[in-house]
């Protein structure tokens, strides 16, 4: 029998330390998911605060974490910086080309001080690449990684996807990195560089695109939520459904390869009639007669509500979901027991609810923690990992190293 876990069980990263010296979203992402894991994050925030402290999404992305002030530029900022590398498993920063070259703390410099350490940078394009020293954003990673070209209708423009997938898909796949290289470290007692470029980020999930290009050996075009002719799949669009708001639309999706499927969903919506009809006889020709399924199912939908449609179509396992708005998201009951939301308690802003963890560990259970203030906890790091006492970090404070 499993021993139950209780909020004295270590969690998964309990013992490693990471500082953080990542902003704005890429960094922070891959910060925060190491310490929803248990990880003791320490942001370093210059005497003041960042100018990341004033964008509204901080919040999403900093839960968790301790906060500590330190000036990088300051001799005494930098020696502290130094004595904590000593002590820290994990260095993250998300700094642009050259910023840990001249601060000195590039890998080369740290892994004399910490042979174990392990350095983590997130940038724009990849530190070899011809565009190295270029300025990227989470748009500019869409359209250079290949998700852009292949989102939108076919006759309109390129289209971004309404999240960042170029920032939080790097910081995913860098905290991959990162957890594979601590194991690593076991064997080999040393640490390593660790480099994500959000452009091959957004590559490696653009992967199933690339399919189009291998089967009929051309690009692969936009075509809204119809899909690729070479992977052809009818149903599968949104549909309106009543009353007809912004967001009461629901995703009817039938598998290319599930005949079963497309037959429970003519029953489904009374149109067991159609079973045999010609046009309707295949993926395939229901594919090339998309438009006659799209106004078969939108009449359909149209008498429903959209989760109307989500029960009545579910509970015969067809492909279906509810388009749901973010404020649908906030006020889920069950999103917010399970953690995929949390609410937590934002200095200024009061109760907040964003979006929580997706992992579920059943030894290692996450709390959720709002962002601590700017240097919230300076005094106690210097005091418990560093043994500092409180002359020392007296004089930190009156040279504006801290």
């Amino acid at each position: 029998m499993e021993e139950p876990v209780t909020r004295t069980t270590p969690l998964a990263l309990d013992g490693l330390t990471i500082i953080d010296l990542s902003h704005f979203e890429a960094g922070p992402v891959a910060t925060q998911a190491l310490a929803f894991l248990g990880a003791d994050v320490i942001k370093i925030e210059r005497p003041g605060g960042p100018p990341d402290r004033l964008i509204p999404s901080f919040p999403t992305v900093n839960m968790n974490k301790r906060s500590m002030t330190l000036n990088l530029k300051s001799p005494d900022g930098l020696a502290v910086m130094m004595e904590l590398l000593r002590r820290a498993d994990i260095l993250v920063d998300n700094f642009g080309p050259g910023v840990m070259e001249r601060l000195g703390l590039h890998y080369d410099a740290v892994s004399q001080v910490n042979p174990r350490l392990i350095c983590l940078q997130i940038q724009g394009f990849g530190s070899d690449s011809p565009y190295a020293n270029y300025r990227s954003y989470d748009p500019i990673a869409q359209a250079m990684g290949g998700a852009m070209s292949i989102t939108g209708r076919p006759d309109g423009p390129p289209m971004r996807s309404g999240v960042n997938i170029g920032d939080s898909s790097s910081g995913l796949y860098a905290t991959i990195g990162v957890l594979a290289a601590v194991l690593q470290r076991e064997h080999t007692g040393r640490g390593q560089r660790i480099e994500v470029a959000l452009q091959d980020a957004v590559i490696a999930l653009s992967r199933t695109a690339f399919v189009h290009q291998m089967l009929e050996g051309e690009a692969t075009p936009r075509v809204g939520n119809e899909g690729f002719p070479s992977l052809s799949s009818a149903p599968s669009n949104a549909y309106h459904c009543a009353p007809f708001g912004p967001n009461d639309w629901c995703y009817i999706h039938v598998h290319p390869r599930s005949e079963d499927e497309w037959l429970r969903l003519l029953a489904a919506i009374g149109r067991a009639d159609l079973a045999d009809d010609p046009r309707l006889g295949s993926s395939r020709l229901r594919f090339e007669n998309v438009e006659f399924v799209d106004a078969l199912l939108s009449e359909w939908t149209g008498q429903h509500t959209k989760n109307e449609v989500m029960t009545l179509l579910g509970e015969q396992q067809i492909g279906v979901g509810p388009v749901l708005s973010t404020d649908e998201l906030t006020r889920d009951a069950y999103l917010l027991e399970r953690g995929a939301m949390a609410a937590i308690d934002v200095p200024d802003r009061g109760r907040t609810v964003i979006p929580g963890w997706p992992v579920h560990m059943s030894a290692s259970p996450v709390e959720f923690t709002a962002p601590h203030s700017a240097g919230a906890d300076t005094t106690d790091v210097l005091r418990d990992l560093l043994g500092y006492d409180d002359d020392r970090i007296a004089g930190l404070r009156a040279s504006g190293a801290v």
